[in-house]
């Protein structure tokens, strides 16, 4: 049935629902309270307006029948006669001219005349760019709508929130108005528009981690560069004092980078188990937090099987059916993050045993070393070595989580992986060749399986890692590919600390322990991740490790921080006890300036200083061309061309991140069938959120310049269009990229 009434004067709709109402009520019962006299329920409730169709349904709960589903949905639809729309853009940069357009909907059987007024809740927020365009009116026709179009440029950035009303004015002259069916009609609305900065987003990360016991004192200096765009500039001060609790607070966005591949969706699961592990082990963990967790564990879960190759086989690609084969890296790195969440979320035993099985499968029996199928993992080699010390690693984590796993097609007698064993020790004979990842990730192996402790001369490898740390700062860290691979010395780093803290401990590797540990809390980014994926979930299980060594119930640190008030020389005090450890606590600082903090009393903490800050430009590394239309420009199209330049011949997974311009969005089914056009572009996606798209390259090859066209339409009519911004760049490096600007303002309109 439908409903039909004139809405309250003045009467503001503030939110758009999906689900209105979820609520648990008892029927009326008898005396004795064991038979239903009545047997339903009565809800009233005063419904949104505007049109809408509400679909119900009902589950009951008996004692005696178990659960009831109520056979036929019930449906109701509310109309209101008289009632004002918005369209506007996702987002408008500061500075850009927004048509906003406003339709009013006229249901009566009658003219209506109107006026129309869109107001700032913030003054100076919001500016009508004509004179006398901030109130229009004019005539509805019966059963017809109208269009007013407000030209507005906005100062404030933010989501900046405006009014907008419409009302029935009689004084306004207009044919076939006739009486007012029930008084006067009206509608008002309020919504938010989002105000970005014009350039490209950057943001400088500082962490610290402190000590009360030591007496610990940092300056952080929150400075920006000269060519920032004027007001995008803000700084914060976070303080935590357990080394987990950035990470807690941002679990689900660990990394600054695009999920839309099978290893990426990883560092969205993995991460969880280690938390959950350490706060069950620390006895922190309440029951609202062991769900939240497990839930987003188990979201993990459902989203990882989209990506299995084949489940007969239980092997993993990046992006499951779409790859040609599986990858063998992705498979074990699943079934060891899989096998160590069975513990707090029901998994499939046969997919564990199926990847186990076909891991097997692929041992090269005259080395003994797996073989390489497929793509992952950041550091890939032409050598099967740092491969294969991977996957024992995986194998052996695995056999620890779930020891009723048949791994007989592996071990060899009394002898467990040996022949894998075997293939790492063989190249131990070159030890000043290898790198100093694959240093670490035999270490690391070795100290797992225990081989480090039955065989001495494999101390030789850990004492080759010792001679490649560097100290600076008192920190120390092991370098692999120097400041252009932050993502893979931080991963080496964390196989170095995860060895040292199973091996025996003495004085001296503790304070490597405590060093290292300094090293890669300061490499966090703001979410309490790193760069990317793996060394994201390796640090994270290192300092896990670490903090549940350390932990300690005996906490009371006092932070005083100075520098982030209006008044020079203000303090703030935060009490940080065993109650409060997990708590992040964040302060907003003035930019730029010095902000000052001091630790005394019993514990440690995480102090983060973050500046957020917007360039007109930036330089690039040169691992990438990037070139936009170079046919012409068009409202209707952008087309890419990418070239990657190398060093190597065949780059990592590469990612195309294509910004729209305010007023365009990208035509979802045109982009798929572009998609289908190129067999190295595995996925493209659109993100809503920030209106992008996002194309995934499983790789390029150098000095092959590949050529792609993004469909786009006109979705909202914006004026002085800023530049947006398109970037490529290395998923594993993210610092190996190049950017380019689309400016519509020279296209033409085809």
């Amino acid at each position: 049935f439908v409903v039909r009434h004139p809405p309250p004067d003045n009467q503001i709709l503030r939110v758009s629902y999906e689900r209105y109402l979820f609520n648990t009520n008892a029927p009326s019962i008898d005396a004795d309270r064991r038979t239903v006299s009545v047997g339903e329920a009565t809800v009233s409730r005063s419904l949104p307006d505007t049109i809408t169709t509400w679909v119900a349904d009902a589950v009951c709960i008996s004692p005696e029948d178990g659960i009831g589903v109520s056979e036929k949905e019930a449906r109701i639809t509310v109309f209101q006669n008289f009632f004002v729309e918005h369209n506007v853009p996702y987002s408008v940069k500061r500075g850009e001219i927004a048509h906003l357009r406003m339709a009013v909907h006229n249901g009566f059987q009658r003219t209506m005349p109107v006026r129309v007024s869109l107001d700032e809740e913030v003054p100076g927020s919001m500016r009508i760019v004509e004179e006398g365009e901030a109130v229009q009116s004019g005539c509805v026709a019966p059963g017809a709508s109208a269009v007013f179009v407000f030209n507005t440029t906005f100062a404030q950035l933010g989501e900046v929130p405006l009014v907008l009303s419409a009302q029935e004015d009689r004084s306004v002259e207009c044919e076939g108005v006739g009486e007012p069916d029930v008084g006067t009609s009206s509608d008002t609305v309020r919504f938010d528009i989002r105000v970005i900065p014009e350039g490209v987003q950057k943001e400088k990360t500082e962490n610290r981690y402190m000590c009360g016991q030591d007496g610990d004192e940092a300056t952080f200096s929150l400075a920006l560069p000269e060519d920032i765009v004027e007001g995008s500039e803000r700084a914060f001060i976070t303080v935590s004092g357990d080394l987990l609790g950035p990470s807690l607070e941002n679990i689900e966005n660990l990394v600054s980078l695009p999920f839309g591949c099978g290893e990426q969706n990883m560092v969205r699961f993995t991460p969880n188990i280690f938390v959950l592990k350490y706060l069950k082990g620390t006895e922190q963990l309440t029951r609202p937090l062991s769900n939240k967790i497990s839930n987003y564990m188990r979201d993990g879960y459902q989203r990882q099987l989209r990506y299995v190759q084949r489940y007969e086989d239980g092997s993993f690609s990046a992006f499951g059916s779409r790859d040609p084969e599986p990858s063998i890296w992705l498979t074990a790195f699943v079934l060891k993050s899989f096998a160590a969440a069975s513990e707090y979320i029901d998994v499939d035993q046969n997919l564990l045993q199926n990847s186990v099985s076909w891991i097997a499968k692929n041992i090269d029996p005259e080395t003994g070393c797996f073989q390489n199928i497929g793509t992952g993992g950041a550091a890939n080699h032409d050598s099967s070595v740092p491969l294969t010390a991977y996957i024992l690693a995986a194998l052996y984590e695995t056999k620890e989580a779930v020891p009723s796993l048949n791994f007989s097609q592996i071990e060899q007698g009394d002898d467990q992986f040996s022949s894998a064993i075997n293939c790492l020790k063989k190249s131990d004979a070159k030890l000043t060749e290898d790198s100093t990842y694959d240093l670490a990730l035999k270490v690391y192996t070795y100290v797992l399986t225990g081989e480090h402790d039955r065989n001495p001369e494999l101390g030789k490898v850990a004492e080759e890692l010792e001679k490649r740390k560097i100290e600076e700062n008192g920190t120390i860290h092991w370098e692999t590919r120097g400041d252009s691979g932050l993502s893979l010395n931080v991963e080496t780093t964390a196989y170095a600390l995860l060895a040292l803290m199973k091996m025996s401990p003495n004085p001296d590797i503790k304070e490597q322990i405590n060093k290292g540990i300094r090293w890669l809390v300061a490499q966090r980014n703001t979410n309490g991740g790193f760069v990317s994926t793996q060394d994201t979930v390796l640090a994270l299980q290192a300092l896990s490790s670490y903090a549940a060594q350390v932990y300690g119930k005996d906490y009371d640190l006092q932070v005083t921080v100075t520098g982030t008030g209006r008044e020079e020389g203000e303090e703030e005090n935060i009490q940080i006890n065993n109650e409060r450890k997990m708590l992040l606590r964040t302060l907003k600082a003035k930019v730029p300036s010095e902000v000052k903090v001091k630790m005394s009393g019993q514990g440690c903490a995480i102090v983060q200083s973050n500046v957020r800050f917007n360039v007109e430009s930036e330089g690039d590394n040169v691992s990438f061309a990037l070139e936009l239309n170079p046919d012409g420009c068009s409202l209707r199209r952008l087309d890419v061309c990418v070239t990657f330049l190398g060093p190597e011949q065949e780059s990592n997974q590469v990612i195309l991140e294509a910004q729209m311009p305010s007023g365009i969005v990208p035509d979802e089914f045109q982009l798929a069938q572009e998609e289908k056009k190129f067999p190295n572009i595995r996925r493209s996606e659109i993100v809503p959120d920030s209106n992008t798209v996002n194309i995934y390259f499983e790789s390029l090859s150098k000095d092959s310049r590949q050529c792609l066209t993004i469909p786009v339409s006109v979705a909202a009519v914006v004026d002085n269009k800023k530049p947006a911004v398109i970037k490529v760049y290395d998923y594993y490096c993210p610092c190996r990229k190049a950017r380019a600007f689309w400016d519509l303002e020279a296209c033409n309109e085809v």
